[in-house]
């Protein structure tokens, strides 16, 4: 038999051709699942183990959450130049700290980025040093993607 013949029904009597075209494809199955199969255990097996560090429960309860942050304003140490809109972890694991600038009651403002570790937190204010609405406003407008 030709290899063509193989998938061709009108080569053979149907009935021999439907057992050897299963057959055939039963074995492309499993030729075709093999490596994949033997992938997912080289892949398990590749992975470090996780080290989990103990922390200071007590020192972490001290922190800042952002639900406390948001909404905030944002001061230069003599005015008000913002409020905290958001804190986004950018991929490489740095906090930012998304202030709305200008605008009243949330419209006419525009969204800037800045390092969070740029500002001075304490529980009563919330202060950029030497920051000024004009510089902030000159920074690259924030959009959400």
């Amino acid at each position: 038999m030709k290899p063509l013949e193989l998938f061709d029904h009108r080569a053979r009597p149907a009935r021999e051709g439907r057992g050897r075209l299963r057959r055939w494809s039963g074995i492309a199955f499993i030729s075709a699942l093999a490596p994949m199969l033997a992938g997912i255990g080289s892949v398990a097996t590749a992975q470090e183990p996780v080290a989990i560090t103990v922390v200071d429960v007590q020192t972490v309860a001290l922190g800042y959450r952002t639900s406390e942050l948001i909404g905030r304003p944002v001061s230069n140490g003599r005015e008000t130049i913002g409020r905290i809109d958001d804190l986004v972890i950018g991929r490489d694991k740095v906090l930012f700290a998304i202030i709305s600038v200008g605008g009243f009651l949330g419209l006419g403002d525009r969204k800037v980025a800045i390092p969070y570790s740029s500002l001075q937190v304490t529980p009563d204010s919330i202060v950029f040093p030497g920051a000024t609405d004009a510089a902030l406003r000159k920074l690259p407008e924030f959009r959400y993607r």
